[in-house]
């Protein structure tokens, strides 16, 4: 049986495929910022799958050309998703090093500085 933080999880992948599945290809313009928040060992293989059905109709971008669309720099046409993990857990990097780096994937990590130093049950 899942826990509630577990149902949590499964339910927010939902909605974020949900919402990347669903969104107009066409009249999409500029970047869509997806935010995984600590994907477990378990869960490599649904990234894996997530990712690769976003491939399909969006373009992967890395922080770079984030950046430079931002600056005004870089014209984006196409739909594309850049990916951040906004929590800065270890799960984060095993699950990047896991399925993304693999896929020449690049993104942001967000680190929460109060979380620095902390052991795993605190």
């Amino acid at each position: 049986m899942l826990s509630i933080k577990g149902l949590l999880k499964y339910f927010c992948m939902l909605i974020l495929w949900v919402a990347v599945r669903c969104l107009p290809r066409r009249s999409v313009r500029g970047v869509r910022v997806v935010i995984l928040h600590g994907v477990s060992s378990a869960q490599f293989r649904k990234l894996d799958s997530l990712i690769m059905t976003w491939k399909k109709s969006w373009r992967i971008i890395g922080p770079n050309e984030f950046f430079a669309f931002l600056d005004g720099r870089l014209v984006i046409s196409e739909p594309s998703l850049l990916i951040t993990y906004d929590d800065g857990f270890a799960s984060s990097v095993d699950s990047w090093c896991a399925v993304l780096k693999p896929q020449q994937i690049k993104c942001l990590f967000f680190v929460s500085t109060g979380f620095v130093g902390l052991k795993q049950d605190e």
